[in-house]
């Protein structure tokens, strides 16, 4: 029986980005574990996925605990739809990470390095524990979660993504204590391909480099102008870190930049 699975969170209104996630999947992720779309009611068909359907849209965490009470494995490697896997990686560079989880009983391993974080010792095998001064205690960038601990922070009230990340911020009341831990690297090169709900020109030409070609058909590509302030903000998160981020939070918000928490 399989240990882990692979499941793309979705619903039918980013459906347009699913044959570039699966074709990035296909291309790129090497692995036999069990593969899963979450959907509303559409059924598409895509090699070694099998689908969930939820029905008619009615919260964000509505869907995903819909959907992760049917899928049986014990740890769960969730990524969303526009998250585009453009590196080769395999069982073996996935496999140590299940293996450390049961050794330390972590509740989340963060796959995809936070980018403000630093850390003074090596860890083990590169991974650390999520510090309580970083911004987020867990967020919805690729990670292993085990199934049990993510199911239990989706119980409560209808919310919605962002929302989800917000109540798990460290230091609010919300936050759902867990044995949480973060890699300090990237296992595998990945790119977000839709900011704004449009697509990110950037990460095209990155698809483009690896052989994806993307339908741009059904969605605008975000204005150049609107790259240029998202990549300033990014630079401002890297260079203040946690911390700063924290004190001149006001400050950040008259400038432009927005938190999830407001």
């Amino acid at each position: 029986m399989n240990k882990i699975a692979y499941v793309v969170l979705s619903f039918d209104n980013y459906s347009d980005l699913w044959p570039t996630c699966f074709e990035c999947k296909e291309k790129f992720w090497r692995s036999r574990m069990p593969t899963y779309l979450v959907t509303n009611n559409k059924k598409p068909e895509f090699e070694n996925v099998q689908v969930i359907t939820t029905g008619p849209e009615i919260s964000w965490s509505h869907r995903a605990k819909k959907a992760i009470q049917e899928i049986t494995e014990e740890y769960i490697l969730l990524m969303l739809e526009d998250y585009f896997v453009i590196s080769v990686i395999d069982d073996g560079s996935i496999n140590p990470f299940v293996s450390f989880m049961e050794a330390t009983d972590a509740d989340y391993l963060r796959i995809y390095p936070f980018p403000t974080l630093k850390f003074k010792d090596k860890g083990i095998q590169g991974i650390h524990p999520i510090p309580k001064e970083s911004l987020y205690g867990v967020n919805l960038q690729p990670a292993i979660w085990k199934r049990d601990y993510l199911l239990k922070l989706l119980e409560g009230p209808d919310i919605s993504a962002w929302e989800f990340e917000a109540r798990q911020k460290n230091g609010v009341d919300t936050q759902v204590n867990g044995n949480l831990y973060t890699v300090d690297y990237s296992p595998f090169k990945m790119v977000n391909g839709v900011l704004q709900g449009k697509w990110y020109a950037p990460a095209i030409k990155d698809l483009k480099k690896v052989g994806i070609n993307v339908d741009t058909k059904n969605r605008d590509i975000l204005s150049q102008d609107k790259v240029l302030i998202y990549k300033s903000k990014i630079l401002i998160r890297k260079m203040m870190g946690p911390k700063l981020i924290r004190k001149f939070k006001p400050l950040l918000k008259k400038c432009g930049i927005k938190f999830v928490t407001d």
